[in-house]
């Protein structure tokens, strides 16, 4: 007997001792180190070492890294989750009479038979169990393939006839809604009408779309958890209520798979505790060398597939893919696969070559630090790569299982980057120009800027956009999921200064409170910034083309954008309004009720755009002269009138409050200024409104401006909290008691909005010495709402709560500052 061999027949000796144990112990031994094999058989431990890391390529022993690492025998090891009894499991993937179960749904997944062998029967068993299946639980990294596993359970289940061909498939990722868990519940159970503010008619939700099919969601740790408990019943029961239902109860039959990258211990244990199968899917890592090249192999087969052109690899890009770190796992490898395949795509056009080469030069560079970084044995990558150093050539034509052939995809970036080629050539630029980027001499141009959530999605938008067309003119902030939004604030505005040249910068994001960084950052700085929402690849790619090669103006480029993928310019083109007349808005902020007064104005006047009247929120501090931004507004517009909680003072101009406008006596007021009565002529003085007369009106308002929150809910709380405040203060007037309301409820829809930006307090520090008592106050009183809507009200949302309060006492403080 050959040396491998012996050494192969003393591990699984090893091992099937070592499986012996785990009826009466669960710590039995998983592995077996090769100093271990070699004492055992009285050999050299490095020449142990070595054939044991080649039968580990080979695929026939798998491998725990460290040191030392392990060595097992992966057809012996445990198959399922000591969560389902080992009988359960014998009896559901025990052998069948013929055409019984077909695995042919797995047949065409890589690892099927190696690394991925336990886990495949632990999902062939969750669905063949009686009499509908197990639920089941995924674990595992990003990118490691969980929702490619779900989805193949489902095509099991159809080929073995426990569900129909007609049963649905529903996806659902719970992070998705994560900011708003009322959205996220009413997304899975539906909601009837009138179960919150928006909800206008019944409507269904995902668990009735996947009656008698499969739901699967993806970061289930995000559902919140009453969500959880809400799934629990329906597992545990088969029934369920819609969002706002309290007597009827809805039948529904479905097989729920979850999947989370975190311990499942984050989970209810009511929610974990209900579902049996648990399967964790390993990482990149953790599987054999030989199905990573598989893996490769796989998707440089479909970006040949998409572009029906061969694609040669040579053998140093091949060994980089193989050995790079990639954290991202399979999801990281097709990116940086398709990455590298578009990057070579433009030079593959521009030579009229009948093949795309994938050098090492087109690859990211931490997949070229992969020939410096190799954690696999040598001998392990050249035994399969061979020493010849040949180049591997892939064709779309390639004999390969036809589930995993891709057809050619109309509107692909690849068709987008062929495109853009052509129709450079046709506007007179050469292929140097068009390679390089040469196309003119320098000049002002619209700046590109992409941010995503993730650790790397921007960036690798950015990348296939600047490699594909030659330049690097794209910038990308990657937006990690725990940092706070005031710091990518910072980042972004800090980007956009650096990269406009006068003529705007168009930010692509994809989603939550990135989309209102546009406008924010416009006020800020004065630079026109367009929002476009929902970025994709081609959007950055069409981007780039249209302002480094088009040179277009911003709104060119927006508009571009927006035909490639038809999401809405969220805030267009933040710059100054070219309205000449103005009505401002005055709050503490300028981001609370600054900004519902300016809604509720522009919902109940159309007349102000018939007239071309802008309304424009600004910040204030009470009682204090005009601040410097309301000068210059009066220098530049014509001032209408100011509507809000405070008074500042301006001299002639028509001051309107809040509680009047609300009450409706305000409006009529500015209309009668719209339509021409001169300001210099005296309006007559408001009628005083009864607070339960105000409060009526404020709760239509409410319901108006409010988007997140049900406003009666809120108007009960917030009363409660006032009735606690006032045990303090004195009784709070109209006035006040509306910018009280207005601010607190702004407040808290910017928390349920991913909590976005707090505007800082301005002389936080003198307010905090001179009134702590009084911020201890409004601190308790505001934990009923802390409470309600599980949020936290910062120290500057306090601050400015009570200044509402005691808004004759700030200029004392102000002026105090000022001259510290």
């Amino acid at each position: 007997m050959k040396r491998i061999d012996r050494i192969l027949a003393t591990l699984q000796e090893k091992c099937r001792q070592s499986r012996s144990l785990l009826s009466v112990s669960p710590n039995y031994r998983k592995g077996f180190s090769a100093q271990e094999i070699a004492a055992s058989l009285q050999l050299d431990r490095t020449n142990v070492s070595r054939d044991l890391n080649l039968l580990y390529a080979q695929g026939k022993v798998d491998k725990i890294p460290g040191k030392p690492a392990l060595f097992f025998t992966r057809e012996l090891e445990p198959e399922m989750d000591v969560t389902v009894p080992a009988t359960v499991v014998a009896e559901a993937i025990a052998p069948d009479p013929p055409g019984r179960i077909d695995a042919g749904a797995f047949a065409t997944l890589i690892g099927a038979n190696g690394s991925l062998h336990s886990q495949v029967k632990q999902a062939q068993a969750a669905v063949l169990y009686p009499p509908h299946g197990l639920h089941t639980l995924l674990l595992g990294e990003t990118g490691v393939g969980k929702s490619m596993f779900a989805e193949i359970m489902y095509r099991f289940a159809v080929r073995t006839k426990q569900l129909s061909d007609k049963s649905p498939f529903v996806s659902f990722n719970c992070a998705d809604y994560a900011s708003n868990p009322q959205l996220l519940l009413g997304q899975l159970f539906g909601v009837v009408k009138g179960a919150y503010t928006g909800a206008e008619k019944d409507r269904s939700g995902l668990i009735e779309k996947a009656n008698g099919g499969i739901l699967f969601l993806d970061e289930v740790h995000r559902l919140p958890p009453e969500g959880q408990e809400m799934l629990f019943y329906l597992m545990d029961r088969g029934f369920f209520r819609r969002l706002g239902e309290t007597e009827k109860q809805r039948p529904a039959n479905i097989l729920i798979l979850a999947a989370t990258t975190e311990n499942p211990t984050c989970l209810l244990h009511t929610f974990f505790r209900r579902i049996p199968m648990v399967i964790r899917i390993p990482s990149l890592l953790e599987r054999p060398f030989l199905e990573r090249l598989k893996l490769i192999e796989l998707f440089f087969l479909q970006e040949s597939t998409r572009i029906d052109i061969p694609i040669r690899i040579t053998a140093d890009a091949l060994r980089g893919f193989c050995s790079y770190d990639c954290p991202g796992n399979i999801g990281q490898l097709r990116s940086d696969i398709q990455l590298s395949c578009a990057g070579a795509f433009l030079e593959c056009i521009r030579q009229d070559d009948s093949e795309l080469r994938i050098t090492l030069s087109v690859a990211p560079q931490h997949v070229k630090n992969g020939l410096f970084k190799v954690k696999r044995p040598k001998v392990e990558v050249d035994y399969f790569l061979n020493q010849e150093n040949q180049d591997l050539i892939i064709s779309g034509n390639t004999d390969f299982p036809r589930q995993n052939r891709i057809p050619p995809l109309a509107g692909s970036f690849y068709d987008l980057i062929e495109q853009r080629y052509q129709a450079l050539r046709l506007e007179g630029l050469s292929d140097d120009e068009i390679y390089n980027g040469a196309s003119s001499p320098a000049a002002a141009r619209v700046g590109i800027l992409v941010v995503a959530h993730g650790h790397s999605a921007a960036r690798a938008m950015a990348e296939v956009a600047n490699h594909s067309l030659g330049v690097e003119y794209a910038h990308a902030i990657d937006v990690p999921l725990d940092h706070q939004p005031e710091t990518i604030l910072i980042a972004v505005e800090e980007t956009i200064r650096k990269i406009d040249t006068g003529k705007g910068v168009l930010l692509l994001v994809d989603m939550g409170f990135l989309l209102l960084f546009g406008e924010i950052i416009t006020s800020r700085t004065g630079i026109p910034v367009a929002t476009a929402e929902m970025v994709s690849t081609p959007m950055v790619l069409e981007a780039v083309r249209k302002a480094y090669f088009g040179r277009a103006e911003l709104a060119e480029v927006a508009q571009a954008v927006v035909n490639l993928n038809p999401c809405i310019i969220r805030s267009g083109i933040g710059k100054p309004s070219d309205s000449k007349r103005v009505i401002l808005t005055v709050c503490l902020t300028g981001e609370g009720s600054g900004l519902r007064l300016k809604e509720l104005l522009e919902d109940c006047l159309p007349e102000l755009a018939e007239n071309g009247i802008e309304v424009r929120p600004v910040s204030l501090i009470a009682g204090t002269a005009a601040p410097e931004p309301l000068q210059n507004i009066a220098s530049e517009k014509e001032l209408l009138a100011v509507v809000g909680a405070f008074n500042p003072n301006l001299g002639e101009i028509p001051f309107f409050s809040t509680e009047s406008i609300i009450a409706g006596t305000g409006l009529q007021r500015l209309r009668l200024l719209i339509h021409g009565l001169p300001k210099k002529i005296t309006l007559s003085p408001e009628a005083d409104v009864s607070r339960q007369t105000l409060l009526n009106k404020m709760e239509a308002t409410l319901a108006e401006t409010m988007r997140f929150i049900n406003p009666h809910l809120f108007l009960k709380h917030i009363l409660t909290v006032l009735a606690r405040l006032e045990t303090h203060f004195s009784l709070l007037d109209n006035g006040r008691l509306t910018g009280f309301i207005l601010h607190a409820g702004a407040i808290l829809e910017r928390k349920i909005q991913e909590d976005q930006p707090v505007a800082p307090f301005p002389a936080r520090r003198l307010f905090l010495s001179r009134y702590a008592r009084e911020l201890d106050w409004v601190s308790q009183a505001c934990s009923i709402l802390e409470k309600a809507y599980s949020i936290r009200f910062c120290q500057d949302d306090c601050c400015f709560l009570l200044q509402i309060i005691i808004q004759e006492d700030i200029p004392n403080a102000l002026h105090s500052q000022q001259s510290l």
